[in-house]
């Protein structure tokens, strides 16, 4: 039978095509998204499989010091109040951060599940995010608006299983990242949904949506990490990018800017020039300066941005404190070439800015996410958890290079059907490889070190965790192998460290530790004093306040050789945490050897405008002791004024020092 004739085929025409109407261009659209949704799905729940076994791994780093407060909560001893705004992380304390910790531990406990747990769930929502902006940033480029739904998706879904995310997502802590980026992208979304209202009359629903809701996510995404408040100079750089005419630039824009960008840099500019103790102290106790920190993030973003492109898992993690200091242009040679390396694609993207609007904005988010840890603040100099925002922008960049190809390269053409997908394929296999790797390192304590230890043999991280490692096992003949590297170190301020670490795997090994190694600590010593060598110290005290080390090591030589460090460190300031940190154990060490005169002086010395609470509780105890009423009066009154009426704990130690001084005499 003929098949044009059959009255059972007599919807279908010649050659396969149909008299059944085509889909409008509403149900394309809808169809579009429904199809998209399910991609994202489909790759929401790879992640969870990819990160699943890594989610019962350990807590790291100053993961327990950021969560003790929390055990105090579970027992009884705090409440919730002081969880949320008694952490002393960054400028403002990250009450938002800290009020999902203790959701957290209210829901399942002080253990590492249910807090990895959440940052996977967070991540998750972060994608979902970012996948919105993405669209809303692309549906802007005319040459990419058509496919600006899938374009934006695959960025999302890229980024959602991308290695460079582990040290996040599995890094219990860094939720502080995860809340301020996912804060920072729901502030671009509402910031890009107002310019829409904008374009379509809606002024009183734009204007709604800038000085309420925009504030809003800004102000939630600075108290979970203070990175957040580059908001408002990320949405310039999509107003440069997709807003293009500023003659007809909306008032309501101006004002928006002006209120929230243009103040705020003025008043913070003004800020940091008054008081730049207050933003640069740090670098005292830093092994770089101010320009050599510069000029090293400028190989840090060349590097992330390889890692971002061609992640190398085994180098990735959080061991990264042996990335390597630029003293100079040519020191090393690779800072130079980092720097003409952004300024050339800095200067390709703005002269590209009109053709390829996407590519501006995406290398420009870029930067400009980066621009509170990677430019001015003395904080260490290479972390991926960096990337975490920045990156999405980066991926963005790399689509809109498509706007930049030939006009006869058209994403509808057979050829590319094929190309993209695969190419989208490979990439996506490629990252959730790399990243299933990752995790599996991440699943313990033991892997994360011996991993740390192989790739990053200079880390001096790496070296203390694997010596720690090396004698819970019992392998002392490794843990000396391993501090050894620390004590030969050419780095001299490195080897007052591994002398004390030295001691403490002594303590552990014979139950004696040998005095000699706290007079090569001292001798070793290079200033300033630096967070590492305090820590060293509080451990050492610790361990001998248990027994641990005999009589050879005690209270008295341990006061003795932090004496000699803190006079070769005469010139730092005394604000400088490390230093009145250690002013604190060499207060307390002398102490308990019962010279409290010196307890006193170091004490006092402690006692400044950025030390803790409890620093001033000490010394007001010394100052009883000593029979000083009136200076313990005076302190008191100090750090009454410090602590805060929700502080359980600090105010049951208030009332303790008050009990005290009213039964001194007059």
């Amino acid at each position: 039978m003929n098949a044009i004739n059959d009255p059972g085929l007599s919807g279908v025409r010649f050659l396969g095509r149909t008299d059944r109407p085509q889909p409008t261009v509403i149900e394309r659209q809808t169809m579009s998204q429904l199809n998209s949704r399910l991609f994202f799905y489909a790759f929401a729940l790879l992640a969870i499989a990819l990160y699943w076994s890594g989610l019962k791994g350990p807590f790291v780093f100053d993961d327990p010091l950021n969560l003790e407060p929390l055990d105090q909560w579970l027992s009884g001893q705090a409440n919730a109040l002081e969880i949320v705004f008694g952490n002393q992380s960054g400028m403002l304390g990250r009450p938002v951060s800290m009020a999902s910790f203790w959701f957290s531990a209210a829901t399942g406990g002080l253990r590492p599940f249910p807090f990895k747990f959440g940052n996977l769930l967070l991540h998750i929502a972060c994608a979902a995010l970012a996948w919105q902006v993405a669209r809303r940033m692309l549906a802007r480029d005319e040459k990419l608006a058509p496919h600006a739904e899938k374009i934006a998706v695959a960025v999302a879904a890229l980024w959602l299983i991308h290695p460079i995310n582990v040290s996040t997502v599995l890094y219990a802590v860094q939720r502080m990242a995860q809340l301020s980026a996912f804060f920072t992208l729901a502030a671009l979304w509402v910031y890009l949904s107002a310019r829409v209202r904008l374009e379509n009359g809606e002024t009183r629903a734009a204007a709604l949506r800038l000085f309420l809701w925009f504030p809003l996510m800004l102000a939630l995404g600075a108290f979970s990490k203070e990175n957040a408040v580059v908001a408002p100079a990320l949405c310039l750089v999509l107003e440069i990018a997709y807003f293009r005419n500023p003659s007809s630039r909306p008032a309501l824009i101006k004002l928006f800017y002006a209120a929230l960008l243009l103040l705020p840099a003025i008043a913070g500019t003004l800020l940091i020039l008054r008081h730049p103790e207050h933003f640069l102290v740090g670098y005292e106790a830093r092994d770089f300066t101010l320009v050599e920190r510069l000029l090293s993030q400028s190989r840090a973003l060349m590097q992330y941005i390889a890692q971002i492109f061609w992640p190398r898992g085994a180098v990735m993690g959080v061991y990264t404190d042996d990335f390597p200091i630029s003293h100079g242009l040519l020191s090393p040679a690779t800072t130079l070439a980092s720097l003409l390396a952004l300024a050339a694609i800095s200067t390709a993207a703005i002269a590209f800015r009109r053709r390829a609007p996407s590519f501006f904005a995406g290398w420009f988010f870029y930067l400009v996410a980066q621009g509170v840890e990677s430019t001015v603040l003395p904080l260490e100099l290479y972390f991926e958890h960096r990337n975490y925002l920045p990156s999405i922008g980066l991926l963005v960049a790399v689509a809109g290079l498509k706007d930049l190809l030939p006009a006869r390269w058209r994403f509808d053409r057979p050829a590319y059907r094929i190309a993209l997908p695969a190419a989208f394929l490979i990439a996506a296999g490629g990252f959730s490889w790399v990243t299933w790797n990752q995790v599996q390192i991440w699943r313990s304590e033991d892997s994360l070190t011996r991993n740390a230890i192989a790739q990053h043999p200079h880390s001096q991280r790496a070296i203390i965790s694997a010596a720690s490692l090396a004698m819970k096992g019992g392998d002392f003949a490794q843990a000396r192998a391993l501090l050894k590297r620390y004590t030969d170190d050419p780095i001299l301020s490195h080897r007052a460290t591994g002398y004390i670490s030295t001691i403490a795997a002594s303590c552990w090994e014979n139950k004696s530790g040998d005095p000699a190694e706290l007079d090569r600590a001292a001798a070793h010593f290079a200033a300033p004093v630096r967070l590492q060598d305090s820590l060293s110290f509080r451990y050492l005290l610790e361990m001998v306040d248990q027994g641990t080390c005999g009589t050879r090591v005690d209270n008295a030589r341990i006061a003795a050789a932090i004496d000699k460090i803190l006079q070769m460190a005469s010139r730092q300031d005394e604000t400088s945490k490390p230093k009145w940190l250690l002013r604190i154990i060499a207060a307390t060490a002398y102490t308990r050897s019962g010279d409290w005169i010196r307890a006193q002086e170091h004490a006092r010395l402690a006692w400044n405008r950025a030390a803790d609470p409890a620093v001033g509780g000490l010394l007001a105890r010394i100052y009883i002791h000593n029979g000083h009423k009136q200076d313990a009066i005076r302190t008191l009154a100090e750090v009454e004024a410090r602590v805060r009426g929700f502080e359980r704990v600090a105010q049951g130690e208030l009332e303790e020092i008050r009990g005290l001084i009213a039964k001194m005499p007059e």
